[in-house]
Formats: C-alpha cells, sequence, structure tokens
C-alpha cells in the first residue's frame, strides 16, 4: 500500500493544478468481499486501499480529479472473461466515463 501512497503523491499535484485526471487503484476482489485461506489477510491491506481510493474519489471530485477502485477477482489469463485486454477495458471505461468509483471484475458463479 505504500507504493500506493507514495505513486498518488508524485502525480496528485499535477492532476490539481490541471484540474483534470485519473486514478485508478487496484486489488484483488478479496477487498470487497472478505474470503479467509490464502485471501484473508492480504484482504485486509486491499480493503484499506479500496478505502482510500474511494475516499480520494469523494474528496478529489471537486477538483476535477477522479479517483477509482478496480478489483479483480479472477486469475488473469486463466480462461474466457480472464483475458488482460477484457479487465483493461474497465480501466478504460472507468478513466473516460467516469461513472463509477468501483469496479469489480468477476466472472458469474465465482466466489466474488
Amino acid at each position: 500500500m505504500y507504493g500506493a501512497l507514495a505513486a498518488v503523491g508524485q502525480v496528485l499535484p499535477g492532476m490539481l493544478s490541471r484540474g483534470s485526471g485519473t486514478l485508478l487503484l487496484s486489488t484483488g476482489a478479496s477487498s470487497v468481499r472478505p474470503l479467509g485461506g490464502a485471501f484473508g489477510s492480504v484482504g485486509i491491506a486491499g480493503a484499506a486501499l479500496r478505502n482510500y481510493a474511494l475516499a480520494l474519489n469523494v474528496d478529489l471530485a471537486e477538483h476535477g480529479v477522479h479517483a477509482g477502485h478496480v478489483a479483480i477477482g479472477v486469475m488473469i489469463g486463466s480462461g474466457p472473461g480472464t483475458e488482460a485486454a477484457t479487465i483493461a477495458e474497465h480501466y478504460w471505461q472507468a478513466h473516460t466515463k467516469r461513472g463509477q468509483a468501483e469496479i469489480v471484475h468477476a466472472l458469474p458463479g465465482g466466489p466474488w
């Protein structure tokens, strides 16, 4: 999470001075819907990063900067619907449409 905070700190001043920009932070989907086992502890850190992204969105909207969270609930490249290009489309839509502060990419019937 520290890396994300440092990255935001590097790019946010320029976005604020321009009055535009998009910050997209990503986690696994366990940040949205907690799971046990191997995802238990990483979900806690992911939930904190998710909260940060959503709070940024509220605070930055009036300054023309959009912040969002993309949760990925699949193993990328493991089958249909998990291709990198499919997931990348969520990022593109979040940046261009700015309609949602949060997107969860999961397959129908999956744990998320």
